[in-house]
């Protein structure tokens, strides 16, 4: 009888963790939504324009890629600059973004 009573406890603080988690996520930052590989070029090279060199230099090849529909590359070069720690959050919108269109028109 005490195990069902502890059982149902924990099952009942389960599910309570659950419904807190879910409506948590909820309540964050929205994520970005997927930008087309036309209009993102142009808004990698605006946000990145002031980036560190390295950073920078990824950048444009990014809008490079991207501008020659350079699918594949864009796709690769964007992999490594999302996976950067040093972006800031509009950088990483930005990227991201762009990151998920051309992932949309590969597909």
């Amino acid at each position: 009888m005490h195990t069902s009573r502890f059982g149902c406890r924990s099952l009942r603080g389960a599910a309570t963790l659950v419904f807190l988690c879910l409506g948590l996520a909820g309540c964050g930052p929205k994520a970005p939504e997927a930008v087309a590989p036309g209009d993102a070029a142009g808004k990698v090279e605006d946000v990145f324009a002031q980036a560190p060199p390295e950073v920078k230099t990824l950048a444009d090849g990014v809008a490079q890629a991207m501008a020659s529909d350079n699918l594949p590359r864009a796709h690769m070069l964007l992999q490594t600059l999302v996976a950067r720690t040093d972006l800031t959050p509009e950088q990483r919108d930005v990227a991201t973004g762009a990151f998920l269109g051309v992932g949309e028109k590969l597909r």
